[in-house]
């Protein structure tokens, strides 16, 4: 109420549950409760991007238009988003790229390194390294580049490892099969003669009958 007549009863006293708060005193209205911890974690924040992704995913009809969760514990880096008018953008799509580096070196290294290699290098070379470095020296987004590029340098030598036994493994493979035929010359030899030679089939013989005369 505005004013102390609106809160006074007939006999013009203030009415049960009302009280007056003079010109300038500070007062507080609690209409929301505590908010629960939970939803400050980042498990419920898994759970509503799941949830949401599943429930969008229901209504799209073509299988190329359905929404994916980034799984953070993969091999690959996640991009930030560049929002309109933002003033870091330039920085944010310095960053991007670099993290681009390492997602390219992550797709030639799968097909013939295991995801299992690659994630555990991303966990030792990039993960563990810029929270060490966070914790010694404080953030500095600069030292994020340095560590990503350092890091792919390894990926690309664990590639050229792993080509180079894939090489080995198929020169010995080939060497053996040269030498098994070499070895058996004369069974190939004899194998194609005998697909040359003529087919003899036997003469057929002539039944003769008696004819009455």
């Amino acid at each position: 109420m505005r004013t102390k007549k609106e809160i006074l009863d007939g006999d013009g006293n203030i009415r049960k549950g009302c009280k007056i708060i003079k010109k300038g005193e500070v007062y507080e209205r609690k209409i929301f409760t505590i908010k629960d911890s939970r939803f400050k974690q980042e498990s419920f924040l898994d759970e509503a991007k799941v949830f949401y992704t599943d429930l969008i995913n229901q209504m799209v009809i073509d299988d190329k238009d359905r929404l994916s969760i980034f799984d953070k514990n993969g091999p690959y880096l996640a991009t930030k988003k560049v929002g309109k008018n933002n003033p870091k953008a330039e920085v944010i799509k310095a960053d991007n790229e670099i993290r681009m580096e390492w997602n390219r070196a992550v797709d030639r290294a799968i097909p013939c390194v295991s995801e299992t290699e690659v994630v555990e290098l991303k966990k030792t070379e990039i993960t563990d390294r810029i929270r060490e470095y966070v914790e010694q020296n404080g953030k500095k987004p600069e030292l994020f580049g340095e560590i990503v590029r350092a890091a792919v340098a390894l990926l690309e030598k664990l590639i050229t490892k792993v080509m180079r036994k894939i090489m080995d493994i198929t020169e010995k493979v080939i060497g053996k099969a040269a030498d098994i035929i070499k070895e058996t010359p004369e069974e190939t030899e004899n194998t194609v003669h005998a697909k040359n030679e003529p087919v003899v089939r036997p003469e057929k013989k002539k039944i003769h009958f008696p004819v009455n005369l």
